[in-house]
């Protein structure tokens, strides 16, 4: 893509305000407004893990993976949870 096309679609890093956990916040009326306009559709992934703390000493990790689908203002897409990895 030339960089004299680039839009502005209203997207924003946390992270670069010091977070530790960064998240990205996307505006969605600008989102759909660009997707409709250059008749595209997003894809992501998603991967992770979450740790559980039931009491004492004891762990639960989870691990998170999937991905999702954005197009005609609707999500679609899976995300599957591994138990106890």
């Amino acid at each position: 893509m030339n960089p004299h096309e680039w839009q502005f679609v209203g997207i924003f890093d946390t992270s670069v305000l010091g977070e530790i956990h960064g998240e990205l916040l996307i505006r969605k009326e600008l989102l759909e407004e660009f997707a409709q306009r250059k008749n595209v559709t997003f894809l992501g992934d998603v991967v992770g893990e979450k740790q559980f703390f039931p009491g004492g000493a004891e762990q639960i990790w989870q691990r998170r993976e999937g991905y999702f689908i954005y197009g005609s203002k609707c999500i679609t897409g899976e995300i599957k949870i591994d138990p106890n990895v």
